[in-house]
């Protein structure tokens, strides 16, 4: 993985974090992957505002057989999102 931020995010998790809302997918949901791999009780929602980007995400997650555990989703995060206020570990909303 390249990316710093996505590197910093995986290291705050615990294996208490099993419900992940990732913001801001990683490129090809490579941070995602990572994330359920390491804790097969871990769900994990990321989104993402670019569509191409999203598709390619998905496939990747598929081809990781995944898809029932990672939920790659097209969300505007500037705009109210459709979760309960507990929807989510507390410190596993990650911004990658």
């Amino acid at each position: 993985m390249d990316s710093i931020s996505a590197r910093n995010g995986l290291s705050l998790l615990s294996d208490l974090d099993t419900t992940i809302y990732s913001v801001g997918i990683s490129t090809g949901a490579v941070a995602e992957i990572q994330m359920a791999k390491a804790l097969s009780s871990r769900s994990i929602v990321a989104t993402t505002i670019d569509l191409k980007g999203m598709g390619f995400a998905k496939e990747q997650v598929a081809q990781a057989f995944l898809s029932d555990r990672i939920k790659v989703l097209l969300e505007d995060v500037s705009k109210p999102l459709p979760y309960a206020n507990d929807s989510f570990d507390d410190k596993a909303t990650l911004f990658l």
